[in-house]
């Protein structure tokens, strides 16, 4: 039994109500609801419906508008104007929701932004994924807001029509919502399968993930099935109150008989049996008795059949009249039903008969009027008795409506309109909304659902009767971008080439090579890549120096800096500079910054690196790009670990760690964990540290995430290593070095030889040591990692200092303060310094072992290293 004190206890549950059609989901939705009325729980509802399907967002747009109490009727600025009134009221102006939640919620909706979202959405849209992150995390707050206040109920009904970016959503939830008293309620009907087909229920797919991540103890699943007779038996004579005769008897064992199990059948079979007048209200009492004969009655086999039949019992205008709403879809406006529907008609008393009939019902919104279909049964039964060319000539009338009524805001109403004039033999306007959805599809994120759009869009496009060339380029390369997007690289770049096929402008020609340059780096062919990155060039010819310009030119600098042509990338990066500084081409301005700063860290020439990637960092904090700003939080933190500026590193993996959680990125958290653990370590804070690398391991188990599982393994092996506790460092550094070998990761792999070493090197197995730690400054040098080098020297000097050869530890300690002091490493600095003391005490040259200690306290002050101070002195 859910409580608001049961929610509070037990975090985050998952439930899924399952059935058929007819079998009470949404009456035990229902009496869930009821139960829970008298508690201080927040309940909202969003559902799906067949015409959103490939709608982004569909079921949780339903469930904001519920929540902000918008409504279909409702202007755009009166949208607008409860949505924002309605955050900010959730919020509290103090916390900037204006900024974090309000332009990635707006942006779904059917309103015009401000000047500055406007701003902040349109470069985001440079990466779809950033702006899917983002829109996420801003619905992801305004759940955590909620339950601040009360538990919270977040029921989904009909996702057996769910969109693939609700279904993402869902699972972004389950992970970010784990503590947070909340019953998020999944409704669904197993035997329908929508476009997707069965191998790929969506619906499904939520209740076997939340089984995997949370077993029994937060997910419950209710299957519904059909009702066995003596059941059955017990509903009908509960509405079916009869006098106990053989007909009664017949009566009801024939409507038991054919009921196959279904609940909802009864319901529907009394209705047409006193409709067919075969029982009638008994008079002055609460039962019923039967008039008809029992031999001449007709009880449909099975429910679909008796809402059939009683659909076929309505005759005249008002059955043309449920046909042509059923069109519209199980919720329809009134003005929508008459712009469709016959002159002749007198609709409103049509829609009276209906609601007697009781197959709709009324509701009011505002100053008009919709109406819904009391089952989805009846709906759907309506929709299927309408002939093929007739439902084609009212989809089409639908989407005459629609463009007329949303004229000013058809952007918002572009996959309803796709949708009809999809199923219409208006074929021009069918693909030129399917295209136009697509396209927006795309900038959501919604990759299924705009191949699913493009796609149409192409196999319509020769029936069309205008030019179709325009039409084919936009639908070709927009599947190009989407293919990419969800890793198809040969199939993106078979839709690009057809673009190629047909004369284009050069501009255009330039920005489908650049997109296949793009597909061939992400393909690991960087020669490719530059071939097509230099046509795209040839095809700008003079103009080079244009924003196409500017992003090709950045592209290839960064295939030379993959390369290590480290001088050939500063180049092609400045010359992109030149052409987009000062202008209000950001997102390339920040990707050249960034990457320029890129090139001077490989350089080790860190101020600069600091000056570029401060640049790029202002841009992505203006705009919010929050998955590119937590990487260049990380890479600071990297940077500062190198110049071996704790304080500063942990600010950044601080800052990083930060903007992870804001986006709810669970994964994105084990690296900053990470970096906070390294900090600790190198700070002497080994119980700091192994919590915060315990946190990353936790999370990197849960998730799967096995080459993060060896270097955080491999981090708390070194951790163990400067606790000296050397037996842990080897039993950790074994769970890591099969990852590394399995995953052909060369450099992890080379620390977990110089690892091995130096643990062998400390318990006395020097000869182990050697081993390991030359095979560690072979595969360093070879990476070309002068800290990694510098290192292994020094460890390796280690080792011949214990074997009391100091003049070779000597050597192998200068060789490592070298390269530290020329890159400023100050750690290696000073373990440097350290042991160089350490072995001219060992010849017994005092004086010389002096000097390089008290340089060695001097790094480690530096360092905040007040630990390895008190081993020095």
């Amino acid at each position: 039994m859910f409580n608001g004190e049961v929610f509070r206890l037990m975090g985050l549950q998952i439930a899924s109500i399952i059935g058929e059609a007819g079998l009470g989901k949404s009456q035990l939705k229902r009496e869930l609801k009821e139960s829970l009325s008298s508690e201080e729980i927040l309940w909202i509802e969003g559902q799906c419906q067949s015409h959103t399907e490939h709608v982004a967002y569909s079921v949780f747009l339903s469930a904001i508008n519920s929540l902000f109490g918008v409504t279909e009727l409702d202007t755009t600025e009166k949208i607008k104007d409860k949505i924002t009134n309605g955050i900010m009221e959730l919020f509290g102006e103090d916390s900037g929701p204006d900024e974090e939640i309000l332009p990635y919620v707006l942006h779904l909706m059917p309103v015009k932004l401000d000047d500055k979202q406007e701003e902040k959405i349109k470069y985001l849209q440079e990466d779809p994924e950033e702006l899917q992150k983002q829109t996420f995390a801003a619905i992801k707050n305004i759940l955590m807001q909620l339950v601040k206040r009360s538990p919270l109920v977040l029921a989904l009904e009909d996702l057996h029509w769910i969109d693939e970016v609700s279904y993402e959503l869902i699972l972004f939830l389950m992970d970010n919502l784990t503590e947070t008293p909340t019953l998020l309620l999944n409704v669904y009907r197993p035997e329908i399968y929508g476009d997707f087909g069965a191998s790929d229920r969506l619906c499904q797919k939520i209740g076997v993930v939340a089984q995997e991540k949370f077993g029994d103890d937060k997910y419950t699943e209710v299957r519904l099935g059909r009702l066995p007779r003596d059941d059955m038996e017990l509903i009908l004579d509960s509405m079916l109150n009869l006098e106990e005769t053989q007909d009664s008897r017949d009566l009801k064992d024939m409507i038991l008989t054919k009921a196959e199990g279904n609940p909802f059948y009864l319901e529907e079979v009394i209705r047409k049996l006193i409709e067919d007048i075969v029982i009638q209200p008994e008079e002055g009492g609460n039962g019923y008795v039967i008039v008809g004969n029992i031999e001449d009655i007709d009880v449909p086999l099975g429910v679909q059949a008796v809402v059939r039949a009683r659909i076929d019992r309505v005759r005249g205008t008002p059955k043309r009249t449920l046909q042509c709403a059923s069109v519209i879809g199980r919720l329809f406006q009134r003005r929508i039903l008459e712009y469709i529907s016959p002159q002749d008609n007198n609709l409103d008393r049509d829609l009276d008969k209906l609601i007697d009939l009781e197959l709709i019902d009324k509701l009011q919104n505002g100053s008009e009027l919709e109406y819904n279909f009391l089952h989805i049964l009846t709906y759907e039964t309506a929709y299927d008795s309408i002939i093929v060319r007739r439902k084609r000539e009212l989809h089409g009338l639908i989407g005459a409506c629609l463009e007329e009524y949303y004229e000013a805001e058809i952007e918002a109403h572009l996959d309803h309109l796709a949708y009809h004039y999809r199923r219409s033999d208006k074929t021009d306007k069918a693909v030129n909304y399917l295209v136009a959805a697509g396209k927006k599809a795309q900038n959501l994120y919604s990759k299924s659902d705009a191949i699913d759009y493009y796609s149409n869009a192409l196999r319509l496009i020769p029936q069309m009767s205008e030019d179709v060339l325009p039409m084919k380029m936009i639908a070709h390369e927009g599947l190009g971008d989407v293919y990419g997007l969800a890793g198809q690289f040969d199939s993106a770049l078979n839709h690009y080439a057809e673009v190629l096929k047909d004369s284009q402008p050069p501009e255009s020609t330039a920005v489908i090579h650049r997109k296949m340059g793009d597909i061939y780096r992400k393909k690991g062919d960087n020669a490719m890549a530059i071939e097509q990155y230099q046509a795209g060039l040839v095809e700008l010819d003079d103009k080079v120096k244009s924003p196409e310009g500017a992003r090709i030119l950045t592209d290839i600098g960064y295939i030379y800096y993959l390369d290590g042509k480290y001088s050939e990338a500063i180049q092609m990066h400045n010359q992109a500079l030149e052409a987009v500084e000062g202008t209000e081409n950001y997102y390339v301005q920040a990707l050249v910054y960034k990457n320029l700063g890129n090139v001077m860290f490989e350089h080790a020439d860190f101020d600069q690196t600091i000056e570029y990637w401060e640049k790029s960092r202002e841009i992505l904090e203006r705009f919010n790009a929050g998955i590119d700003l937590a990487k260049l939080y990380y890479n600071f933190g990297e940077l500062y670990v190198r110049r071996g500026d704790n304080e500063k590193a942990l600010f950044y993996f601080q800052l990083c760690l930060k903007e992870r959680e804001k986006l709810g990125d669970v994964n994105g958290l084990i690296t900053p964990y990470d970096g906070c653990g390294r900090i600790y370590r190198s700070m002497g804070e080994f119980d700091k540290a192994l919590d915060f690398f315990e946190k990353g391991l936790e999370i990197a188990q849960r998730v799967g995430n096995a080459r993060m599982i060896g270097i955080i393994n491999h981090n708390i092996a070194s951790m163990y290593l400067s606790w000296q506790k050397f037996e842990k460092a080897i039993e950790h550094q074994k769970l890591c070095l099969p990852i590394f070998e399995a995953q052909n990761l060369p450099k992890p792999l080379s620390y977990c030889f110089a690892n091995i070493g130096l643990a062998h090197c400390e318990l006395g197995n020097l000869d182990e040591a050697v081993e390991y730690q030359n095979k560690a400054l072979e595969m360093g040098k070879q990476l070309d990692d002068p800290f990694f080098v510098s290192s292994v020297y020094h460890c390796i000097g280690r080792v011949y200092l214990k074997k009391q050869d100091y003049d070779r530890a000597i050597d192998y300690f200068h060789n490592a303060l070298e390269i530290s002091e020329d890159k400023e490493f100050l750690e290696t600095s000073g373990e440097s310094h350290r042991d160089i003391g350490k072995a001219y005490l060992g010849k017994g040259d005092i004086e010389e072992a002096r000097t390089h200690l008290n340089k060695a306290v001097e790094f480690f002050e530096k360092l905040g290293n007040t630990s390895e101070i008190e081993k020095i002195k």
